[in-house]
């Protein structure tokens, strides 16, 4: 499944992604190894629980049991090897000297010489930050790299 969709993607400008790939496949089997042995112990845990306390325990509470025994072993264990996934395809790509540029090349911000804002609430303050007073309405205000705040 998920190395269908990867083999076309180059692996001089992915490097490591085709180890990604395999261990991400990997990651997935071992979530619904998870999800099926958490639903045996949700099973084992209300058939104990059946078993203990007979009289409280309803067929609602075995079905909570299975089902979140395996929802939560099942998503702890694809999580955590998704992450080490992730974790090795960056130590990977690092050490084949990977360079983001290639993909997403970098945008240059162009600072603007920016004044001190006035303090107090004067119409020189108030002209200074491009807005209109609190009280008339909003005031809005131009940050450091030229984006206006409302």
């Amino acid at each position: 499944m998920v190395l269908q969709s990867i083999t076309d993607l180059d692996d001089d400008v992915y490097p490591g992604v085709q180890e990604y790939a395999r261990c991400q496949s990997k990651a997935f089997l071992k979530g619904f190894i998870g999800f099926v042995a958490g639903g045996a112990a949700g099973l084992t845990a209300s058939i104990y629980a059946r078993q203990r306390y007979a009289a409280r325990f309803t067929p609602s509470h075995t079905v909570s049991a299975i089902a979140g025994g395996a929802i939560v072993f099942g998503y702890l264990a694809a999580s955590i090897a998704s992450r080490d996934c992730q974790k090795n395809w960056v130590r990977m790509a690092q050490a084949a000297g990977y360079n983001d540029d290639v993909v997403t090349p970098h945008r240059t911000v162009t600072e603007q010489p920016t004044t001190p804002p006035a303090q107090g609430n004067t119409s020189s303050a108030i002209a200074s930050r491009g807005g209109q007073d609190e009280v008339d309405g909003s005031v809005s205000m131009k940050t450091k790299y030229g984006d206006t705040m409302d």
